[in-house]
């Protein structure tokens, strides 16, 4: 039951396109920017301001207008992992979608919220309170926009997932397996294995799900009737 839940909310993401205020007969636009209000980390509000306040070490490169600032955390985050905070890589994945680096986007997220789904299934996260309910705002804020466009390609976004699933198994966030934090009950490593485990079934259920026809088919209803393509599957000028 928990597993079905959590399919139809990715599958739900992927198909909302408009503001419930939007008309039927008006022509969708392209999303091209996440405006998005996340207190006290993060602003845009779609007009050109952007505010950061994840990370002092990233701040004033993801706050950027220019591609090349926001690639630039990017590689700094690959380079070093293991204490990036999943607010952070949700701000990433934001500012990335909004640069015009959409896959890297779709890849971000998803590493965001698996990071963030091992955090809160070895810690006792009294101690990332705020910053346990601000990623969760973050999911259901910025994830119907990326999700939005990575469902333009299924195969493309399978990678994603596969690909992000991976890169989180191989780069456990740090406090997760410092002990200076306190644990849930059980085996820290084992709850880690466990909570990796989660994340495949998910994927693996998912993956299933579109894989028959009935599932393709409500997939591909919901977004035509959200005109998902139209907003989220447009190409850049060339």
């Amino acid at each position: 039951m928990v597993r079905s839940v959590v399919i139809s909310t990715i599958l739900l993401a992927a198909t909302m396109a408009a503001p419930a205020s939007a008309q039927p007969a008006q022509a969708p636009q392209p999303i091209r920017q996440i405006a998005v209000y996340v207190t006290p980390y993060y602003n845009n509000d779609g007009k050109g301001r952007v505010e950061v306040a994840v990370d002092k070490r990233f701040d004033r490169l993801l706050a950027s207008e220019q591609a090349a600032d926001v690639l630039k955390v990017r590689d700094l985050v690959a380079a070093q992992p293991a204490d990036v905070a999943p607010t952070t890589l949700m701000v990433l994945a934001s500012r990335l979608y909004d640069v015009g680096a959409r896959d890297e986007a779709v890849f971000w997220f998803y590493v965001a919220r698996y990071r963030f789904l091992t955090l809160v299934s070895v810690l006792d996260d009294g101690r990332f309170g705020e910053a346990v309910t601000a990623t969760r705002a973050f999911v259901e804020l910025v994830g119907p926009a990326i999700n939005g466009y990575a469902f333009c390609n299924l195969e493309t976004q399978d990678e994603a997932e596969r690909r992000a699933l991976a890169w989180v198994t191989a780069n456990p966030f740090a406090p997760v397996l410092n002990t200076r934090f306190k644990a849930r009950p059980g085996d820290r490593v084992a709850n880690l294995a466990g909570a990796l485990d989660r994340i495949r079934r998910v994927q693996d259920g998912q993956r299933a799900e579109l894989a028959s026809a009935e599932g393709r088919a409500a997939l591909l209803k919901g977004r035509a009737e959200a005109q998902a393509d139209a907003r989220f599957c447009w190409q850049p000028a060339p």
